[in-house]
């Protein structure tokens, strides 16, 4: 079981780094515990994602998913808690929707931003190490 960590706040010189990529062919015990970590660090906060910089390791992880009754954006589903390692993404339109969004690295602090509303989203799972995509 993870356990929950300190996330960092802005200001902290972590998230001002380019994150490394995970050796996706060596998942490994402490992979696994970082991914155990950042689950647990997320449902004690109030995200809906968070990724491993936020607990001071510099690696190209996060975490997202909610409950449905802690979402707070239009209409929007439950989210599964879900890992994504190295992940990355491409725009599929022009379409964007701009929404307020808070995050646990800047707490008590929301802000609009604009997001594209269909994406591919290309990322690894810990426990199958292949691609997935999904328009979001």
């Amino acid at each position: 079981m993870g356990k929950v960590l300190k996330v960092r706040e802005v200001g902290d010189p972590i998230l001002e780094k380019i994150s490394e990529d995970v050796d996706i062919k060596n998942i490994d015990n402490k992979i696994l515990d970082i991914i155990e970590d950042l689950t647990e660090t997320l449902k004690f906060g109030t995200g809906l994602g968070i990724a491993v910089p936020q607990i001071a390791v510099n690696k190209r992880i996060i975490v997202v998913g909610a409950k449905k009754e802690n979402i707070k954006y239009n209409d929007a589903e439950e989210i599964p808690i879900t890992a994504m390692i190295n992940p990355t993404w491409k725009k599929l339109s022009e379409d964007t929707d701009t929404q307020y969004e808070g995050c646990m690295s800047v707490p008590s602090i929301r802000g609009k931003v604009k997001r594209y509303k269909n994406i591919e989203l290309t990322y690894y799972n810990e426990n199958e190490i292949r691609r997935f995509k999904n328009k979001i």
